[in-house]
């Protein structure tokens, strides 16, 4: 066997423990900008600026649509960065009531806006934008939901909008291409929102018939005392202290955009108190407004402007009577509704021409924001106190108020409090399904021919509070607690039944024909948290339905965010950039076949930024194009680029300034030759998820496009090493050689290399089925020319005759296997252990290596061979030879195999043998294989002669154990081997039965003996024993007899067996000294060092320091380049020259 002795029995298991540590927590390089430009643009004010707000408003309604413009400058970040997304964020400062989709789009043009001029007209107060609303791709880069809560941090990520693939990215290289975005509603053709604008409230007395002109108050502000007619209606409350309808019926209107007239028709003076609130509705409302001077027929039909829906639209009215009425009759009592879109009717029972009444009829033009149901009822017979009245649609009672208004029936009532009503919503749990009006339970003494209700609900943002307020007999005020507060400004109250003094009435158990409706007439008075009613009359129980109504002064599909001016940073737009830059290049170190490489990682990045940095490498001064696609994971050695190689993509990130410095050798996966100009590209890497990027899954990479390295490697040769090729494991057995053209080198990695000869580059990459075994390869490759290997045909698929260079090797796993040699290909491998036709049982291994017997070289006899008696007519091939290992001592074989495909040829099983760990010896002439086995504690023959033919044993010896394979001297007279207790065995091959044996003293002894002819059947045999660690190589003569007997077997006089280099490997011979004096051992050594020793003294010439601190293997010669191949326990192949 062709390794260490102490490594013969194969490879070495061990476990590992696992060790675990805390989580890394990965998070992305992130720098976060805040906007430089930020402004509103109002389709509403077109040539107004908006940019110095500390809001930027959006609104999606076609009359008043607002969108917002946002910059930010990212001349700070470094400028080769690779940007993987930007994250837009916007903090809300006024939510909608309901939930938005806006949509970030990039600007376009060629102008840049200006925040202190842009409009929704212009650019820059020059510069027209393209389309009013400023130009921008049409396609959104992302659209988010605003949802309702203030505060709120809406993140849009800002990657591509199909047209520019990478926003940020673009912005960054090319600083120009920055025109920011526009941020805007998804729709903006609803209709505008009912939103106030202003509310006014004040106070008045009336005492005498006639107008009342109260003026509309300044407010400030917006609320300049001047309202828009057309978007502003009235409520309003009176009450009184007066039996007749003359204080109890009030009209009220608005006159002009200042005065608010209240009309009073009477024929005394009693004192009227008045409360009454204008609302001004900034868009959404549409109002108008009528009066009718003559109650002239029971049913009355006024035409008005359309109305979009009755749904949309509720009434409001007021009335007075004729001066000289004394009683509550019959032609009081009215009811106003919208019978269609375009029809205000009025009904009341009996017909007076002396009244007058005043009407508003209300529209919310945005169907989303109201609700308006209504319905009329007859059912309220005498000795009914209550009905209810199912709505078609539940509602939202913190949303809705009831507006109750009814006619009196004929004659009216002996008793006043059967003719007063409230409205109230019932069935309540989350919702309410119906309208309940009723009367005081004592006072049912009449049919109210009909009832009439309109339940308002207002979607608008708005909120509604209501409440039963009972009034006991003499007490004038109560006021009810809020909760929550109200705003005042925005707010106003008022009872739920409009009976011609505005919405003010109650219900009362009043009796008396004559008695006085006043009594459950109120006027209000609103503070935040309680609202009073008051009434002049307490002579009876009377019951208050009151509401207030507090409106939103914001569109519901308004938002506002805050702009850069906000106060507090925190709350102003940001850019959050999420990016990868590259490292900062240091001077690399460049070796024979190495190189190491220097660089920091950015500057303040962390280990939770970066895992470690990706190099790609490139022939030549060029450096790599390649460009890692985010989200792929690159292995060392492959190539995503022909030509490009991954050469290191390892986790190695440390914080700058701590330099990283990575080498790479050459071997299986990357090639470094001598004398070679390499370019190198870094690529940082990270191993976070980036929501939002192209490709959000880690890895991701920067472009390296600032980090690249060119160098070249500095030329082998003299005392230093020509190359070396690494591999992953020991490689201790000799390379086999194809001279001057290939390197083939076993390893424990489980890997067969293949390297050329001048340079050490690999001649192809592991992996797969390509030069990959199932088990380590402890022994020499065997290695042929395709000009002189029989093998037929090297790939089966491809078409024609593909002839190669091939590589047969034992392997660990119990399998022989052939590779072409110049591609790994694998041409055939024989069964895994215990299947049909396998060489081992399981747990069986081949340790030893493959001989061959080559059909070109061979006699007639031999080349005679069928090597299929199957198939038609001769199937020539080359005859492999292999023992095996199997867990057995006794029941090892010897095979040999057809060259061509792998098929036993023959089995020789003498059911007596141990473990073979060597390579056969093949003797051509006379078609003889020799084997060396184990013995089983000396009990079984451990030298065996076999026909190469046949499998025939022709004689075997019991030599003790042989792990070291036995050689042939020049003449195919005697063989020889070096027993494992390091003594040297002679025996013939000529003649039968004659052993010899040289005992050393030794305790161990390596590999196989080098014999060398001096004269005929005089050899010297060089060979490798070792004592306590300590190697000397030894010379040995052995002069023989052509008959057996009289063998000389001594140390050779002369040589002086070299001490003090350590433990030695197998040696090796220059066959092209010119004289055995010029012949040179070369040998590994424990100490790291290649030795040179005279043959002919044996000391120690020169040496050369191969890898210090490690164990150097056997080596091979080249005779056509003169070199020396080695390896080593690091798992390096090295090449030497001849020294």
């Amino acid at each position: 066997m062709r390794v260490y002795a102490r490594i013969r029995q194969g490879l070495c298991l061990s476990l590992v423990g696992l060790l675990v540590f805390p989580a890394q927590t990965f998070a992305d390089e992130v720098f976060t900008l805040t906007a430089v430009a930020d402004a509103t643009l109002q389709s509403a004010l077109p040539t107004t600026n908006d940019g110095t707000s500390t809001l930027l408003r959006i609104l999606g309604e076609s009359a008043a649509t607002r969108r917002d413009l946002v910059r930010f400058d990212l001349t700070s970040l470094a400028s080769t960065a690779a940007v993987k997304v930007a994250d837009l964020k916007m903090k809300i400062s006024i939510p909608p009531t309901v939930s938005k989709n806006h949509a970030a789009h990039r600007v376009t043009g060629a102008t840049q806006w200006t925040e202190a001029a842009t409009t929704w007209n212009s650019r820059d107060g020059v510069t027209a934008w393209t389309a009013p609303g400023a130009d921008f791709s049409a396609t959104a880069i992302d659209t988010q939901p605003t949802g309702t809560v203030a505060g709120a941090t809406i993140t849009w990520p800002i990657l591509t909008d199909g047209i520019v693939p990478n926003i940020a990215q673009d912005w960054l290289n090319t600083p120009a291409n920055n025109l920011g975005l526009l941020v805007k509603d998804t729709v903006e053709t609803n209709n505008a929102g009912a939103v106030l604008q202003c509310l006014y409230t004040g106070t008045a007395v009336s005492a005498a018939n006639g107008n009342l002109d109260v003026p509309v108050p300044n407010l400030g502000g917006a609320c300049t005392g001047t309202v828009d007619l057309a978007r502003s209606f009235l409520f309003f409350q009176t009450n009184s202290n007066l039996n007749r309808p003359v204080a109890a019926e009030f009209r009220a209107r608005m006159l002009n955009a200042t005065t608010v007239r209240f009309t009073r028709t009477t024929n005394e003076t009693s004192a009227v108190n008045i409360r009454w609130y204008v609302a001004e509705f900034e868009s959404g409302v549409r109002v108008q407004r009528g009066t009718v001077g003559s109650q002239s027929a029971a049913t009355m039909n006024v035409g008005i402007t359309p109305v979009a829906a009755l749904s949309q639209a509720f009434v409001l009215w007021s009335k007075t009577p004729a001066a000289t009425d004394n009683f509550w009759n019959d032609d009081d009592s009215t009811i106003a509704e919208l019978t269609a879109t375009n029809n205000l009717q009025f009904r009341v029972t009996t017909a007076n021409g002396a009244h007058s009444i005043t009407w508003q009829v209300v529209e919310f033009t945005n169907p989303a924001d109201i609700l308006v149901q209504k319905g009329s009822s007859a059912a309220m017979t005498a000795g009914t106190a209550s009905i209810s009245l199912a709505l078609g649609t539940p509602v939202d009672p913190s949303k809705t108020f009831v507006l109750v208004s009814y006619r009196n029936p004929v004659g009216g009532s002996a008793n006043v409090g059967d003719l007063l009503l409230r409205g109230r919503l019932t069935g309540c749990a989350v919702t309410c399904t119906n309208v309940t009006i009723d009367r005081d339970p004592t006072r049912t003494g009449v049919a109210i021919p009909e009832v009439f209700y309109q339940a308002v609900t207002l979607n608008t943002g708005a909120s509604v509070q209501t409440g039963l307020q009972n009034f006991p007999a003499a007490t004038a005020t109560q006021a009810p607690g809020l909760a929550p507060n109200v705003d005042t400004t925005r707010s106003w109250t008022f009872l739920s039944t409009m009976n011609g003094g505005g919405q003010n009435q109650g219900s009362s158990a009043l009796a008396g024909f004559a008695s006085l409706p006043g009594v459950s007439t109120f006027v209000t008075t609103l503070a935040a948290a309680s609202v009073t009613l008051t009434r002049q009359n307490t002579a009876a129980v009377s019951d208050a339905q009151w509401y207030v109504v507090e409106m939103n002064n914001t569109p519901t599909a308004n938002v506002a965010y805050s702009s850069r001016e906000d106060g507090t940073p925190a709350n102003r737009p940001q850019l959050d950039v999420h990016l990868l830059r590259d490292v900062s290049v240091g001077v690399a170190s460049p070796g024979i076949s190495e190189v190491t490489l220097n660089f920091t990682f950015p500057p303040g990045a962390t280990a939770s930024n970066y895992q470690g940095a990706l190099i790609a490498q490139r022939g030549g001064a060029t450096p790599p194009t390649f460009g890692p696609v985010d989200g792929t994971t690159y292995t060392v050695g492959s190539q995503p680029v022909v030509g490009e190689t991954v050469f290191s993509n390892a986790n190695n990130f440390a914080a700058s300034p701590t330099n990283v410095a990575v080498t790479g050798e050459n071997g299986p996966d990357i090639v470094i030759a001598p004398s070679t100009q390499y370019s190198f590209k870094y690529y940082t890497r990270d191993n976070n998820t980036i929501t939002g990027a192209a490709n959000p899954a880690p890895p991701h990479y920067s472009f390296g496009n600032s980090a690249t390295t060119t160098l070249t490697t500095v030329a082998g040769g003299g005392a230093n090493k020509n190359w070396s090729y690494k591999t992953a494991a020991v490689a201790l057995a000799p390379p086999g050689l194809i001279p001057s053209v290939s390197v083939v080198a076993a390893s424990n990695d489980f890997v067969v290399h293949s390297m050329n000869a001048a340079t050490g580059a690999r001649n192809y990459q592991p992996g797969g089925a390509i030069g990959t075994t199932g088990g380590v390869v402890q022994t020499r490759p065997s290695v042929l020319s395709q000009g002189d290997n029989s093998l037929a045909d090297c790939d089966l698929v491809a078409p024609g005759i593909q002839l190669c260079d091939v590589t047969y090797v034992g392997s660990g796993d119990g399998r022989v296997y052939a590779f072409n040699a110049n591609t790994g290909a694998l041409i055939w491998v024989t069964p895994a252990p215990g299947s049909p036709g396998a060489l081992v049982g399981v747990g069986g291994a081949i340790q030893g290596g493959v001989a061959v017997q080559l059909r070109k070289y061979a006699n007639g006899a031999f080349q005679a061979l069928d090597c299929d008696a199957v198939a038609p007519g001769q199937q020539t091939c080359d005859l492999l030879y292999v023992g095996t290992r199997e867990l057995s001592t006794t029941t090892n074989k010897v095979y040999a195999l057809d060259g061509n495909t792998g098929a036993i040829f023959w089995t020789f099983n003498p059911l007596n043998m141990d473990g073979v760990n060597s390579t056969p010896a093949v003797d051509y002439a006379n078609n003889a294989v020799w084997i060396s086995s184990l013995s089983n504690g000396a009990t079984q023959p451990s030298m065996w002669k076999l026909n190469a033919l046949t499998g025939a044993l022709i004689a075997s010896f019991n030599l003790g154990d042989i792990s070291g394979s036995p050689t042939l001297n020049f003449d195919n007279k005697v063989v020889y081997a070096v027993k494992d207790n390091s003594d040297l065995v002679a025996v013939r091959n000529d003649i039968g039965a004659c052993a010899n044996t040289f005992v050393t003293g030794a305790t161990s002894g390596t590999g196989f003996p080098i014999p060398v002819a001096v004269a005929a059947m005089d050899d010297r045999i060089f060979f490798t024993t070792t004592t306590a660690g300590a190697s000397t190589v030894r010379k040995i003569r052995f002069a023989y007899n052509p008959a057996c007997g009289g063998e000389t077997f001594v140390a050779d006089a002369g040589y002086t067996n070299p001490a003090g280099i350590g433990t030695l490997s197998t040696p090796v011979i220059n066959p092209l000294g010119a004289t055995p004096a010029t012949r040179y051992i070369y040998v590994g050594s424990s100490d790291g060092n290649l030795y040179k020793i005279d043959p002919t003294a044996g000391t120690v010439l020169l040496s050369r320091t191969v890898n210090a601190g490690f164990t150097i293997g056997d080596p091979s010669f080249d005779v056509d380049l003169l070199k020396l191949y080695v390896g080593d326990t690091q798992g390096r192949i090295y090449s030497y020259d001849i020294f």
